[in-house]
């Protein structure tokens, strides 16, 4: 219904065009088969498998330079300028790439979020934890203080990350 007048939607689709069955449905990559909606899952739980261990090798790596202060470039963590590049190069090779650029930016940020520092979702899982092993919670100032050192802590982390960014220019 628009402005008050009923419209007739039409959706003409052939099932077969030259004797070749046709296919509903949304298609990404340059690969493209068909396949089943189980079959898809095992292989979205497959790609994410062989991200993981990738994801949290590069989070090992940025924190042993954190606390080293090596300034190096490394090719596996990149901050807002080398991100902003990155899905530049894929957005100009096909959108699939900017789809699973898209995909593990996602995964990274996820899987941050879960790590256990005060002030991330992980850090807050690990003061539950605490507090339900001691017996009794931590206190609303004992909470505050830890966020707060983990606050910090990322703050650290995030001007570590791009000063590396940006020293790769100089």
């Amino acid at each position: 219904v628009s402005g008050g007048q009923t419209r007739d939607v039409r959706f003409d689709w052939t099932p077969t065009v030259n004797g070749e069955r046709q296919l509903l449905g949304i298609r990404y990559g340059p690969d493209v088969q068909a396949t089943t909606a189980p079959a898809a899952f095992v292989r979205a739980w497959q790609v994410t498998g062989e991200a993981v261990p990738q994801v949290i090798r590069s989070f090992g790596e940025l924190f042993a330079r954190f606390l080293t202060l090596n300034l190096s470039r490394d090719e596996n963590v990149s901050g807002p300028i080398g991100t902003a590049e990155i899905v530049s190069r894929a957005a100009t090779v096909s959108p699939w790439a900017l789809v699973q650029v898209a995909i593990l930016l996602n995964l990274s940020l996820a899987f941050f979020n879960l790590l256990p520092i005060p002030g991330l979702d992980g850090g807050r899982i690990l003061l539950v934890l605490v507090g339900s092993l001691r017996g009794r919670p931590l206190t609303f100032s004992q909470e505050q203080a830890i966020n707060l050192a983990g606050f910090a802590f990322v703050m650290m982390l995030m001007l570590f990350v791009v000063v590396r960014d940006v020293s790769r220019f100089f």
